[in-house]
């Protein structure tokens, strides 16, 4: 048998606070990476398969209790059978994918030119907080809203 001290009480264990729906600023923890997603791990030929930039992002604010919460935002790559597929605002998935990379950068204060998108660690920017539920247990959770607009830090 293996006995642990706390150092409290277990019913003194609090709840979750959430953070209220709102803009909250982050910062980029490490420099982004290209990995595979999930689809891409298990099956490659699936048509869903492909890269994600992988960014660890953590809360920026005064308040204690709201900053440093971590999280991690995934940008599908575009890929080339992504230029024949259009979403329902008739942009090309290839486009939409790149335009929202684009998007991130400039809010997080990277540099776009040409063909090349340069997002660096300790850049900061904004992004929308949502409180959804979690699938897995039912109970409401922080998210974010990465696939809504990005602002650059006030």
């Amino acid at each position: 048998m293996a006995r642990f001290g706390m150092g409290k009480d277990t019913d003194d264990i609090a709840d979750p606070i959430l953070l209220d729906e709102d803009w909250y600023t982050f910062e980029i923890l490490e420099d982004p990476e290209t990995k595979k997603n999930a689809t891409m791990r298990e099956n490659p030929a699936d048509p869903k398969a492909g890269y994600n930039i992988v960014i660890p992002v953590a809360t920026v604010s005064d308040l204690p209790e709201e900053n440093g919460r971590k999280w991690t935002v995934y940008l599908p790559m575009p890929k080339p059978e992504d230029e024949e597929t259009f979403s329902k605002r008739g942009m090309s998935i290839y486009d939409e994918k790149m335009q929202r990379i684009v998007d991130f950068a400039l809010a997080f204060q990277g540099q776009v030119s040409g063909e090349e998108v340069i997002i660096n660690k300790g850049g900061r920017g904004m992004m929308r907080v949502l409180q959804v539920i979690d699938k897995g247990t039912g109970a409401i959770i922080n998210d974010l809203d990465t696939f809504g607009e990005y602002k650059p830090a006030e």
